[in-house]
C-alpha cells in the first residue's frame, strides 16, 4: 500500500444558504385541533297537525335527528354535544350527542375525513343511525325551541397535507324528524 500523507484525515466543509421569496406548494403539518362552538337556539318551525292538541301524548315510534355534514379537512372530526328542548327559558329535556357524555354518552359522533353525507340518531337506532333513547322524549315534551350546547369538536393529533392557497372548510347543518315531516332545520356554521 502507498500512504497518501498530504490528504487530510478530515475534511471540513463550511457553507452558507440563503433563501428569499421561498414559496410553498405544500406543506405538512401536525394539528392538535379542538373547536368550540357557541350555543345554537332554534325556534321549532311548526309542528305535524296531529301534535296541536294538548290531550294527545306525543311518543313517536323512531324520531331521527339528523346533522348534514361537509368536510374538506383530510382528517376525520370527532363532535360532543349537548341538545335541550327549551318551553320558554325552562329547560324540559336534556341529551348528549358523542362519546364524551358519561352514561348519557352515545357512539361515537364521527365526521370522515374529506366527506359529505348525513349522521343520523334516533330514537331506536335502526337503518345505520346512532341510538338517542331520549330523542323521543324531546318531542314529547313539544319543546319550543332547541339548544345545541357545549359544542366540542376534535381532530387527531396527526399529521395532514396543506395546499398554498386552499382554504379548508367544514360545516354542519342539522334536523329534527317526526315520521314524515321536518320540524327544525338550520342553516350551515
Amino acid at each position: 500500500t502507498k500512504d497518501f500523507p498530504t490528504i487530510p484525515e478530515k475534511i471540513n466543509l463550511k457553507m452558507h444558504l440563503e433563501f428569499k421569496d421561498i414559496e410553498y406548494l405544500t406543506a405538512l403539518v401536525s394539528l392538535d385541533m379542538q373547536m368550540t362552538s357557541s350555543d345554537k337556539n332554534v325556534q321549532i318551525a311548526s309542528y305535524p297537525d296531529f301534535f296541536d292538541s294538548s290531550d294527545i301524548v306525543v311518543d313517536l315510534y323512531d324520531p331521527q335527528l339528523r346533522f348534514i355534514a361537509k368536510s374538506d379537512l383530510p382528517l376525520p372530526l370527532d363532535l360532543n354535544a349537548d341538545i335541550a328542548g327549551l318551553k320558554g327559558s325552562t329547560e324540559v329535556v336534556r341529551m348528549h350527542l358523542g362519546d364524551n357524555g358519561g352514561e348519557k354518552s352515545t357512539e361515537p359522533m364521527i365526521i370522515p375525513a374529506l366527506w359529505e353525507g348525513t349522521l343520523a340518531f334516533s330514537k331506536l337506532g335502526k337503518d345505520g343511525a346512532i341510538r338517542l333513547p331520549e330523542l323521543g322524549d324531546l318531542l314529547m315534551a313539544k319543546p319550543e325551541e332547541i339548544r345545541i350546547s357545549d359544542i366540542n369538536i376534535t381532530a387527531p393529533d396527526d399529521y395532514m397535507t396543506i395546499e398554498n392557497g386552499k382554504s379548508l372548510n367544514a360545516s354542519i347543518e342539522y334536523e329534527l324528524y317526526a315520521p314524515g315531516e321536518s320540524i327544525m332545520s338550520t342553516m350551515p356554521n
